[in-house]
């Protein structure tokens, strides 16, 4: 009965979307089931469009889908999934099902739900996403809280949501669920996020014999160098600035540090003494 309407949907999405270079691959939709319906769009979006993976989280067997992805998986279950000769049952499959998604890139299409006091763990899924090449990341619920801006009667002015406006059926505060909020603030959890997935990682690995720090910089990046970073040190005592200079980072080849690469780098940041010091 609503095999058209499917149809219609995923020819009008790719039709609209498919000569932009942001779009990496297709999604059948979200959270709508599985079934022939979803099969048939898949079918059609690999006959259209053959250079682009499908992806559909419901599809949780894997039978019309090039993406393994899911929605909070739990850490010691994304472990699972990431490791090879795994054969830890996985939601929804038979043991052959789950061979065949664990053949296929994973990646979680929500994860570390961005609410109240969330993301939390965004490390530590990241340090699995490091560790396992199959897992290719994630993406958080949701960018942005959706407050409506309203005032009481007082004059004093807040973002209202579900039940703020006498309406009996609303989703309540799960409007209020981004890592930016409603006036464009971002919330700590989006630096945090920053953090977590920055392109380029640092890493103190103890003192040289001369006693000066040592840093191990790694290029997170997918194809692009360093070449066009510069990195720069400051030594704070006591909130004042008292010393700094510029980190040299190379390749083993002398040039740019080439991605996924790491480099040892001694600093020339004075060895710590006695103060309390902030580098």
């Amino acid at each position: 009965m609503w095999r058209e309407a499917f149809l219609d949907r995923i020819e009008r999405t790719v039709e609209r979307d498919k000569n932009r270079p942001s779009i990496v691959m297709w999604s059948l939709g979200n959270e709508s089931g599985t079934g022939q319906n979803l099969a048939a769009m898949s079918a059609w979006v690999h006959a259209r469009d053959a250079g682009r993976p499908v992806h559909y989280e419901n599809d949780y067997a894997g039978a019309y889908t090039d993406v393994y992805s899911r929605m909070y998986a739990t850490l010691p279950e994304v472990e699972t999934i990431g490791r090879d000769g795994d054969t830890t049952p996985l939601l929804g499959c038979s043991p052959a099902e789950g061979a065949r998604q664990r053949s296929k890139p994973f990646v979680l299409c929500e994860y570390v739900h961005a609410m109240g006091n969330g993301p939390g763990n965004i490390s530590l899924y990241e340090d699995l996403v490091t560790k396992y090449p199959r897992l290719h990341g994630g993406f958080v619920w949701e960018w942005r809280d959706h407050g409506i801006a309203a005032r009481t009667a007082d004059g004093t002015d807040y973002f209202a949501y579900g039940g703020d406006f006498g309406e009996e059926i609303h989703d309540g505060n799960f409007v209020l669920d981004g890592l930016v909020l409603s006036d464009s603030t971002p919330s700590p959890g989006l630096y945090e996020f920053k953090a977590v997935v920055a392109p380029v990682g640092l890493t103190f690995e103890g003192l040289e014999p001369g006693g000066k720090p040592l840093v191990r910089v790694a290029n997170l990046r997918h194809s692009a160098d360093l070449g066009d970073l510069i990195f720069r040190w400051r030594l704070e005592d006591n909130g004042e600035p008292v010393a700094s200079g510029e980190l040299t980072v190379d390749g083993l080849d002398g040039g740019p540090l080439a991605p996924g690469a790491s480099a040892q780098c001694p600093s020339q940041c004075p060895r710590k003494d006695a103060r309390e010091r902030y580098g």
